[in-house]
């Protein structure tokens, strides 16, 4: 029964309609898609909404009002990577600590 359903037109022309839609994808643009990627990759980056038009602040160095392309230099930049890898070294020192 199950391998008519699958070799019937029915299914095939839903499967046809499914593989179409899913290829289409949810971003508009690949700007969209870039953006989304950033903020995955980078949770303490987070986007804000002035007057509609959008900013990017970061909540570990708290600089805010950046656009797109400052984010990506500020999260690349060595004052971000000191301020992010302090944090995890002290709590490195601590588990060390603990330990003992």
């Amino acid at each position: 029964y199950s391998e008519d359903h699958v070799q019937s037109n029915e299914h095939i022309e839903t499967k046809a309609r499914t593989t179409t839609d899913s290829q289409t994808g949810i971003f508009k643009d690949r700007g969209e898609a870039e953006e989304a990627l950033f903020l995955h990759s980078n949770k303490a980056v987070k986007i804000e909404v002035f007057n509609s038009k959008k900013s990017y602040s970061c909540t570990i160095c708290n600089a805010k009002k950046m656009n797109f392309e400052s984010a990506k230099k500020h999260i690349k930049s060595i004052a971000h990577k000191k301020k992010e890898n302090s944090n995890t070294s002290a709590l490195d020192q601590e588990c060390k600590e603990m330990r003992v």
